[in-house]
């Protein structure tokens, strides 16, 4: 979550949930966008699951793809665009994709956001985005 307070001072926070519980929920940086948190979020998730079986879900369409189209290209490219300028989010990137090996078998999964649906996926975007505006200030 990223947002501007009431002074105009950016407020990001991300934070790692299950259905039961808010595992990790942390303020970052104030140069951090929403795309960086949710990058951060995506990491951490893997981190936390190291040696377990686990799926994630992210609300995120830029975290998804960004794993799963474009970050190894950028890995053999020195994270670096096709036309050579240096990739957004190039450490997170390089985090996330040391840290996806962690666990054991890893699913992430795309979910929609913000949605009125009270199934569990739904239930558990909610809470983490409540517990990351939460961090954020």
């Amino acid at each position: 979550s990223s947002k501007k307070d009431e002074f105009g001072k950016t407020r990001t926070g991300y934070a790692v949930v299950t259905l039961t519980e808010v595992v990790e929920a942390k303020a970052l940086p104030s140069t951090y966008s929403a795309q960086a948190a949710e990058l951060v979020a995506l990491t951490r998730a893997c981190e936390l699951s190291k040696g377990r079986r686990v799926t994630i879900y992210t609300d995120s369409q830029y975290a998804y793809s960004t794993l799963f189209v474009f970050a190894n290209q950028w890995k053999h490219r020195g994270m670096t665009t096709s036309t050579g300028k240096q990739v957004m989010h190039a450490e997170l990137l390089t985090q996330l994709l040391e840290a996806i090996k962690l666990p054991q078998e890893v699913a992430v999964c795309k979910c929609a956001a913000h949605t009125s649906s009270k199934d569990f996926i739904a239930i558990g975007n909610a809470r983490a985005d409540e517990a990351a505006k939460a961090a954020a200030l």
